[in-house]
């Protein structure tokens, strides 16, 4: 059984106690190391993302601490779909709200199409996880249906949800298959994230530059042979 576990910045990266990095609010490209993601297992495995676009996080003075978070999420990926020779790796991308930059399960060697839906929508978003969480849910299981299917799910946001029934929504995370990482943006973790089903991972404005990249990236390589964390990424 998985661990909860809350992951601050000062464990991402030991002696970040530094003053805050100054980050512009771009989504433009990064760079960061992020070590080696190792060899395919050769196994059937789906990575799905869920964004949050609220004003809450997108807006001025949003709970995005790191002003970075598509262009971050995007790197670790591109990096990941480089290493993918098996074919057999998969992602899908899911906005809050119902949009035209979500992706359908789409191999990871067509790297153009899911770095197309980690991008920031024109319109804010709503702060409602439910309708995402459950295309999410649809999604997998179609994948699923004629093979074994790891699956890892990330949920980008804040966690100040407006949906109608939250303790629903959590019951619902804590239940979808697979791997739930909850990466906390800004806030403080909502205490149902200390689920045992849930890893958890905060970001706060004390956070270095990298830390998303860095955290979503030794998640999505675990489990390959051979794969290397730069010095600072956790597991």
């Amino acid at each position: 059984m998985l661990t909860s576990q809350l992951l601050p910045a000062s464990l991402l990266h030991p002696g970040s106690g530094r003053a805050p990095s100054t980050v512009p609010s771009t989504q433009g490209e990064v760079n960061y190391a992020l070590g080696l993601p190792g060899l395919c297992t050769g196994s059937w495995r789906h990575f799905i993302f869920v964004l949050d676009d609220s004003p809450s996080v997108s807006g001025p003075g949003g709970n995005d601490p790191l002003s970075r978070r598509y262009a971050e999420a995007r790197h670790a990926v591109r990096t990941l779909a480089r290493s993918c020779t098996c074919r057999r790796e998969l992602a899908s991308v899911w906005h809050f709200d119902a949009s035209t930059l979500d992706v359908e399960p789409t191999p990871l060697h067509r790297t153009k199409r899911v770095l197309a839906g980690l991008q920031q929508p024109h319109a804010g978003g709503s702060s409602e996880l439910l309708p995402a969480l459950r295309r999410a849910r649809f999604a997998n299981t179609s994948t699923s249906l004629y093979r074994e299917v790891e699956t890892k799910l990330f949920v980008l946001s804040d966690f100040v949800l407006l949906d109608k029934r939250p303790d629903t929504v959590f019951a619902k995370l804590s239940t979808f298959p697979g791997r739930v990482t909850a990466v906390v943006l800004g806030t403080e973790p909502d205490p149902r994230l200390s689920d045992v089903r849930f890893k958890t991972v905060r970001l706060t404005t004390e956070s270095e530059p990298g830390s998303l990249a860095r955290a979503l990236f030794a998640d999505l390589t675990s489990g390959r042979s051979g794969r290397r964390l730069i010095v600072g990424a956790h597991e």
